[in-house]
């Protein structure tokens, strides 16, 4: 099945945030080489896509050039607007507890 303009899940585990956060950034459009790719399932699904992208300690983020919104599909969400809680709890996000 191939699935044109579906949304992905990708995560970063707690652990690699500081590997990452300065490599990933709202509206911009990256290369991700070497993740883990597993099924999607159960009622914290948060796209139609079959698949969830996983980052890996060895996992590289690369630039590269814009990609036009209507091929991307991506929307991405800024990560402060995460933790600060202003995001519409309709959809599935959720931050950690201290």
């Amino acid at each position: 099945m191939l699935l044109i303009g579906v949304k992905i899940n990708a995560s970063v585990k707690k652990n690699l945030v500081n590997q990452f956060d300065s490599f990933l950034s709202q509206g911009s459009s990256k290369i991700i080489i070497n993740f883990s790719l597993n099924p999607s399932y159960g009622s914290y699904r948060t796209t139609i896509h079959p698949y969830r992208i996983g980052f890996l300690s060895t996992t590289r983020v690369r630039n590269c050039d814009d990609l036009p919104d209507a091929l991307t599909g991506f929307e991405p969400v800024n990560y402060r607007n995460i933790i600060d809680g202003t995001l519409n709890t309709d959809y599935l996000v959720g931050k950690l507890a201290k």
